[in-house]
């Protein structure tokens, strides 16, 4: 992990929903592991990760209680769990099972919430606490252009780890379209030469 991040004091809280795609995930920790954003989960997030993958994929409890074992080895400081007493005074949320997400920011002193369903996070609510609630296409995008050779390597280094199959630079941007990211994809077009 980074020592000095490029946004130092930049803090996002990853929803489940934003860690389930591989590809997904894989693009944003590897932006966390080059120190463009801080971002933080917590045991609640990846236990809904967890429940979600194992029912959606055919996949076993053993493999993703070693994807989470990779991912507290590589990111423990990302894990926190001092937000569980902020918890109960979280109000106003579509669904108060998501009021953990929320406490989470709020501990980590983030300014985000990066998340696929922007409705269970109304702007009044968040507004409150300082937040704002953004989608990972959105906020990708926004991270390439604080940063564009950052995001670029960062971007490169993912791509060079698929080698089985490899992908050429066109089928990633492709996959990456595919996969939830279409802005960014064509932000990184004319970079293409790069990834």
């Amino acid at each position: 992990m980074p020592t000095d991040f490029v946004a130092d004091g930049f803090c996002v809280v990853l929803d489940a929903n934003v860690i389930y795609p591989n590809r997904m995930r894989d693009i944003l920790l590897t932006l966390v592991h080059h120190g463009l954003f801080r971002a933080v989960w917590t045991d609640e997030i990846m236990e809904e990760w967890s429940r979600n993958v194992l029912a959606n994929h055919a996949t076993t409890q053993d493999k993703i209680d070693r994807t989470i074992a990779i991912m507290k080895s590589a990111f423990e400081a990302n894990w926190i769990d001092h937000h569980r007493p902020l918890i109960e005074g979280i109000e106003g949320l579509p669904d108060a099972d998501d009021r953990h997400v929320v406490a989470a920011a709020i501990a980590a002193n983030a300014q985000q919430i990066v998340t696929n369903n922007i409705k269970d996070f109304p702007a009044d609510v968040l507004e409150e606490h300082e937040l704002e609630a953004i989608d990972p296409d959105t906020f990708l995008v926004g991270q390439f252009e604080l940063n564009p050779p950052l995001a670029i390597k960062a971007v490169r280094t993912v791509r060079q780890r698929y080698g089985n199959p490899s992908m050429t630079r066109s089928e990633f941007l492709t996959d990456l379209t595919a996969k939830g990211m279409p802005k960014f994809a064509a932000r990184l077009r004319p970079n293409f030469e790069n990834i």
